[in-house]
């Protein structure tokens, strides 16, 4: 039971962060791919991923028990972070960007990061993501 539940969020969360890496390569943006593979927002959401195939595995091998309600809850509130508090960050820091940069780029501060959040698709796909990796892995007989 434990190896297949890392080894889904562990599948999921990379399967993710691989996902980031083939967009960014599409959008043909200026980053490495080290940068892209550990980047935090974005499509998917690798939160999502991880925290939904760990809710699913769970459940896939213990059915509605404590541990599922636990890791369910666990991923209800990963998921609503990732979509309200750190997409306000996002807001926050495009703002003070924004005051910095009308201080004519004078200040010792560095700008924020800006990429923090995820809107409501991609924490959607996070999810869907976190399902493929349980279903790939429920039909591997090793695990």
């Amino acid at each position: 039971m434990e190896k297949f539940v890392l080894a889904s969020s562990a599948l999921a969360w990379f399967l993710a962060q691989v996902t980031k890496i083939v967009l960014f390569l599409r959008k043909q943006e200026r980053m490495g791919l080290v940068a892209a593979f550990t980047a935090t927002g974005g499509m998917p959401s690798s939160h999502s991923a991880f925290v939904t195939a760990l809710a699913a595995s769970i459940f896939h091998c213990s059915g509605l028990s404590l541990v599922f309600v636990l890791s369910l809850a666990l991923a209800v509130l990963t998921i609503r972070d990732a979509l309200g508090v750190r997409k306000t960050v996002d807001h926050h820091a495009h703002a003070l960007n924004g005051l910095l940069a009308g201080q004519g780029g004078q200040s010792a501060v560095p700008l924020l990061p800006t990429n923090a959040g995820h809107y409501a698709h991609e924490a959607l796909c996070g999810v869907v993501l976190g399902l493929v990796a349980v279903a790939i892995l429920a039909q591997t007989p090793l695990l």
